[in-house]
């Protein structure tokens, strides 16, 4: 049964183009993730955190949801779930018959699964732009259950833990005043700091096995290279956290887990770890640098763009798209982006719109959209006279037997539309 959500959506405020109410301010500490995206692309990062009260009143643009990251957040949450009750209990091993008695606690993989699943079905509620196709998310992401029950049992059987000698509670708490470091045991989900070089990181899994310690990051995806780099973050992270590693206790083993098996990535000698951490903090300085600019330069391309959260509110993104950026139409369907006028409505869930900016039609060329049903909050933002951003349409038929070609595009549950304030 449908649910609606307990603060309905504003239309007029959420599906216009929001202005900031407050930019972005330089983050006080980076992670990897927050290097790795200002790198990428500073407008993108400054436009991603900037708040926007008239929207809603949590942290940054509200993010449009994407399938395979759910999936793979539900997979590394339910992981954590499972390895960290592992590791409160001496002698529990994935591998032997103890795990199951374990597992009997937990309700089973499946129940762990599902436990997530509502997890993340709940921060997607107090999300304005999941409400409207929550229920069709949702039954996305229990459709891929069976996916991810096997992938999460692929990952289990490979997992690591070291045993502590008495029970202890998962995780350590690194705001304690304790300054005895992590014991002998299992600590997943850990979060590192170095404070003196302003840097934090979530290691998925902290092995302290006495005299030296592994780190293991759970991967999900397929692999790529930033994700040895990260490793190696980590590494210098622990070597540089007081509280946690206060004896300087080595790394002797990163490893990247994959489904398809680990890979071992090789920590950091002593002689690097200085060229490491002058080239973070270089880095660092030059990506604080970039955000502080009035208007941070937007790194346009295909690889940034095409899924970028917030490419609706960028400028460079739209003028771009009128300048250069038309590209070759290849067989449809296949989705496009498109600043459209709309000039009438040709049925119940049809409209004629010319073309004002688009990143594969060109200037002023005439489309018919057409809605699919059940997307009523769409449909009402297609006003004859306005002008709107349509993200993800998808372009199903071209034409290109008269002089002027003609196209026709969808709008699906995929799909999303800004209106333009003149």
């Amino acid at each position: 049964m449908s649910r609606e959500p307990a603060h309905p959506i504003d239309i007029s405020a959420f599906y216009c183009i929001a202005k900031s109410s407050e930019i972005a301010a330089t983050p006080i500490r980076f992670s990897v993730s927050t290097l790795r995206e200002i790198e990428a692309c500073p407008k993108r990062w400054s436009l991603s955190n900037s708040s926007y009260s008239s929207i809603w009143n949590g942290i940054g643009y509200p993010r449009k949801p994407n399938l395979s990251a759910l999936l793979g957040r539900i997979t590394h949450q339910s992981l954590g779930v499972i390895s960290g009750s592992f590791s409160t209990v001496p002698g529990c091993s994935v591998s032997d018959g103890s795990a199951i008695n374990m597992m009997k606690k937990l309700g089973g993989i499946t129940c762990v699964i599902e436990q997530c699943i509502q997890s993340e079905i709940d921060d997607l509620r107090k999300n304005p732009r999941a409400l409207r196709g929550i229920d069709y998310i949702e039954n996305c992401i229990r459709d891929n259950i069976p996916k991810v029950r096997d992938q999460l049992k692929k990952l289990l059987f490979q997992f690591p833990l070291v045993s502590p000698t008495q029970p202890k509670i998962k995780g350590f708490d690194s705001n304690s005043t304790e300054t005895n470091g992590l014991g002998i045991g299992t600590y997943t989900e850990y979060r590192l700091e170095a404070n003196d070089l302003g840097w934090v990181g979530i290691a998925d899994v902290i092995n302290i096995k006495g005299d030296s310690c592994e780190i293991i990051e759970v991967k999900t995806g397929n692999p790529a290279p930033w994700h040895n780099w990260q490793l190696r973050v980590y590494n210098l992270l622990w070597l540089r956290d007081k509280k946690s590693n206060p004896n300087l206790l080595p790394v002797e083993q990163l490893i990247l887990l994959y489904d398809a098996g680990p890979v071992y990535v090789t920590p950091i000698s002593e002689q690097d770890r200085v060229s490491f951490e002058r080239d973070l903090m270089q880095r660092s300085a030059m990506a604080s640098d970039s955000i502080q600019a009035d208007s941070p330069s937007a790194n346009l391309s295909d690889e940034n763009c095409r899924y970028c959260n917030v490419r609706h509110l960028c400028e460079d993104y739209w003028n771009q798209s009128i300048t250069n950026r038309t590209k070759e139409l290849h067989k449809p369907p296949f989705p496009i982006d498109a600043q459209i006028r709309i000039t009438e409505q040709s049925g119940p869930q049809s409209w004629v719109v010319e073309v004002e900016s688009s990143t594969s039609l060109p200037f002023g060329c005439s489309v018919i959209v057409r809605l699919k049903n059940s997307l009523d909050h769409l449909g009402r933002v297609m006003k004859v006279g306005s002008r709107v951003r349509i993200l993800d349409a998808y372009l199903t038929e071209l034409s290109t037997e008269s002089e002027a070609p003609s196209y026709s595009a969808y709008l699906t549950h995929f799909s999303e539309a800004f209106i333009l304030q003149d």
